[in-house]
């Protein structure tokens, strides 16, 4: 019987994601994506940390969406030293849109898309090492994103 590279590399790679330990593999917030509003997120998220509004977080979205399903974001930030940037939609069913953790000695800039169900606001929280800054921009949906 003869097999394949391809089965090889299936076979192989199918044995080291079983091997892998859980602390390699890329951890989520669960609970926090479950969440059905604004202030359960950010329970979940950052537990009892206060917000400072910052204008050193620039979001780039478009001022009208013409549908709600692709909608593009754009963040960077100039604060030092950020651990994590998240994308809240405050009127979403779900609100939270992406949690992303950042490595030392990278740039915090996310270029990604969302959906938005309906007009309201675009939330965006960063964590540095020691403060939590948050950030938001109104943003008008034309067609719904959410079902």
């Amino acid at each position: 019987m003869s097999l394949s590279r391809r089965t090889i590399l299936k076979s192989v790679s199918g044995v080291l994601a079983l091997a892998l330990p859980s602390a390699v593999l890329a951890k989520w917030p669960q609970t926090a994506f479950e969440s059905k509003n604004v202030e359960a997120v950010l329970k979940n998220l950052y537990s009892e940390s206060e917000a400072i509004e910052s204008s050193d977080i620039t979001i780039k979205v478009p001022a009208i969406a013409e549908n709600g399903r692709f909608v593009p974001v754009e963040i960077e930030t100039t604060l030092a030293k950020v651990e994590s940037i998240s994308i809240i939609s405050e009127i979403n069913p779900v609100p939270l849109l992406g949690e992303f953790k950042f490595a030392d000695n990278v740039l915090p800039w996310i270029k990604t898309r969302v959906k938005i169900s309906k007009t309201g606001n675009v939330i965006v929280m960063v964590k540095t090492n020691n403060q939590l800054y948050t950030a938001r921009k109104q943003i008008t949906v034309n067609l719904s994103g959410c079902v």
